[in-house]
């Protein structure tokens, strides 16, 4: 079957894709009630990114598709390197169509096509099934789940830039350690030791820290972060979208 696309934000679309490849070239989108959702993760799972839109901020159904509808794309690289073709073209003017199959009451996306008024650009898809697995509800709550936060800071994209550049002052490190100390928090490596910022009152014991690995920081969007620090892990909740990054801790033995 076929499903009609009656206006297509180009930008938008390439924004919420260029948030998945941060972490894996695969993107995987589902269509669900009004929302459009996606979740992405490193291998061991060591890093989960969530993140959701209303759909229609980004593009509108001739027709609203009357069961979920899933994408999935093997390379997001190369889709986002089609939808630059259509960066200039107002929004009104891009139209599309997907084709889909069902299967287990659920629309899967084959092919998608995206066209202005003279160029069409057909991508195809893949199965989403193919080394992936669709988080439950039950799973991201699990996963996203902060009952043992120890502190909580708040990390602006400024910030995100002053700690990579201490970063390159350690490149023999992988790690460095983010740690509570007097009502700040502070980030330290083997050649600095820096307050990026103060943070309330906190129950835990100052001096707490968590070590974490630096890869892990390049998966940030340059966005403004409410950052929750626990014991096995870190919750970085977007300010400025409906994003949810968690990264796992490393032992500091």
């Amino acid at each position: 079957m076929k499903i009609n696309l009656t206006r297509i934000d180009a930008e938008a679309m390439i924004s919420f894709i260029s948030k998945l490849t941060s972490i894996d070239k695969f993107v995987y989108l589902k269509v669900a009630d009004e929302n459009l959702v996606s979740s992405v993760y490193l291998p061991e799972r060591d890093a989960v990114k969530v993140q959701s839109v209303l759909f229609n901020e980004i593009f509108s159904f001739e027709n609203k598709p009357d069961k979920d509808l899933k994408i999935s794309f093997f390379n997001g690289s190369k889709v986002l390197e089609a939808l630059r073709n259509f960066s200039n073209v107002d929004n009104d003017e891009l139209t599309g169509e997907i084709e889909c199959a069902e299967i287990e009451g659920e629309y899967i996306a084959t092919k998608i096509s995206i066209q202005s008024s003279n160029l069409r650009i057909t991508v195809a898809c893949s199965d989403p099934t193919l080394g992936f697995m669709d988080l439950s509800t039950d799973q991201i709550k699990a996963i996203f789940n902060k009952k043992d936060v120890m502190f909580d800071f708040d990390l602006e994209p400024f910030m995100q830039s002053k700690i990579s550049s201490l970063f390159n002052l350690d490149k023999d490190s992988d790690t460095f350690k983010i740690q509570y100390t007097h009502d700040a928090v502070r980030i330290k490596g083997d050649s600095y030791d820096a307050k990026i910022t103060q943070t309330d009152a906190s129950a835990v014991e100052s001096g707490v820290e968590v070590m974490l690995y630096k890869k892990y920081f390049s998966l940030l969007d340059k966005e403004a972060y409410t950052v929750s620090v626990c014991p096995n892990k870190l919750i970085f909740k977007s300010k400025d979208s409906n994003t949810l990054l968690t990264v796992s801790v490393c032992s500091n033995d």
